[in-house]
């Protein structure tokens, strides 16, 4: 327990991290002074003052991070212009170069992903192909279909697929639906009406889902070489991969196609961390990547005291030509502060709601 506990500080620390020195690096290349650079929130635990005058420091509270600016200076009229001439507080600087320095946490996020999944390609090769069908499961939904050993999956629903986990991607939010796979079949390309079956899939965190199966066992892949030319290629489609992955996830969490029991909070992080870790550095690495892609698609929603709620505040600004009100600006922020602690007491019920993350807490005390 005290393993996986340490394993989730170091992972959220390096995803905070990354995030806050991107708000950083384009805040100091703007000019906008920062104040304090924090990991974690609540009292100081250690902390050093650098020569531009920025606190560096690690709070009490581990659960995230921020940059913290000058209060920008009193207006005698909440509805005044920003001043033209910036300070060096992030207010007082134009809209679009606050929305860069907003914008610039969450695409650090995605830019480390990028270098992660290109770090681990060069060393370790990158995945070949794994669409052939190495075996068919008897009495399956790919059996009745038709589907053969050897046959290739080039597409499912129209949807191009060149590996195992885009190929479950495709399948598993459709149980019962009739999907069309398109396979190669010794060089012959043919059309197949495939319903994957319903089962009932438990996670490692012991939430059960129902998904759609058809039934077949795909050939493993080998790591092959990779040039950096198509390890910097692969890792920008990976870390698409995954941001559209997410999207897609949180689209059928808003429409209910999926549940919201799949969102998961601190608690879960931490067992996930451990369990990463236990399986070795590749996993470990790619859950990193995987995380920073979350943090930095969640900052983005057009969500109060988040970067995208910001973002939007940013562009009505630049659209009005003056700054919002400041009666305007409480109330948006206290609908934020609201809206995030709801989201963050929500995820940690859905955490202490799962079998086995009341095990791994129960542990914590024993």
């Amino acid at each position: 327990m005290l393993s996986s506990l340490l394993w989730f500080l170091l992972v959220l620390c390096i995803v905070v991290f990354v995030h806050e020195l991107g708000h950083y690096l384009i805040a100091r290349w703007n000019g906008a002074k920062v104040e304090v650079f924090s990991i974690g929130f609540g009292r100081e635990l250690v902390g050093v003052t650098d020569r531009a005058g920025t606190r560096w420091r690690l709070s009490v509270i581990p659960l995230g991070g921020y940059v913290r600016f000058p209060n920008p200076p009193d207006q005698a009229d909440g509805d005044a212009d920003v001043p033209e001439v910036p300070d060096e507080s992030l207010q007082a600087h134009a809209p679009v170069r606050r929305i860069a320095i907003l914008a610039a946490g969450p695409g650090a996020n995605f830019l480390f992903a990028v270098m992660v999944f290109f770090g681990l390609i060069l060393t370790f090769g990158k995945t070949g192909v794994s669409n052939t069908v190495e075996q068919v499961l008897p009495d399956s939904a790919a059996e009745s279909a038709g589907i053969l050993a050897g046959d290739r999956i080039l597409s499912i629903d129209g949807q191009t697929v060149t590996r195992a986990q885009e190929i479950r991607d495709a399948v598993s939010p459709y149980p019962g639906t009739a999907l069309t796979f398109v396979i190669d079949r010794d060089g012959r390309v043919m059309e197949l009406d495939v319903t994957p079956v319903a089962v009932d899939w438990t996670d490692p965190l012991g939430t059960v889902h129902r998904v759609g199966r058809v039934g077949v066992a795909l050939a493993r892949p080998e790591r092959e070489p990779a040039t950096m030319l198509e390890a910097a290629r692969d890792a920008v489609g990976e870390t698409w991969y995954l941001t559209s992955s997410v999207l897609r996830a949180f689209g059928e969490i808003l429409t209910g196609r999926r549940s919201t029991d799949e969102l998961g909070g601190p608690v879960m992080i931490a067992q996930v961390s451990g369990d990463f870790a236990e399986q070795g550095l590749l996993p470990l690495l790619g859950f990193i990547a995987f995380l920073s892609v979350n943090l930095g698609i969640i900052n983005l929603f057009p969500i109060p005291m988040l970067d995208g709620g910001q973002i939007v505040v940013a562009v009505a600004e630049l659209a009005r030509g003056r700054r919002l009100s400041q009666r305007f600006m409480y109330w948006f922020q206290m609908t934020g502060l609201v809206t995030v602690g709801g989201l963050m007491l929500f995820v940690i019920a859905n955490d202490l709601s799962r079998p086995s993350v009341l095990n791994f807490v129960g542990g914590l005390f024993q």
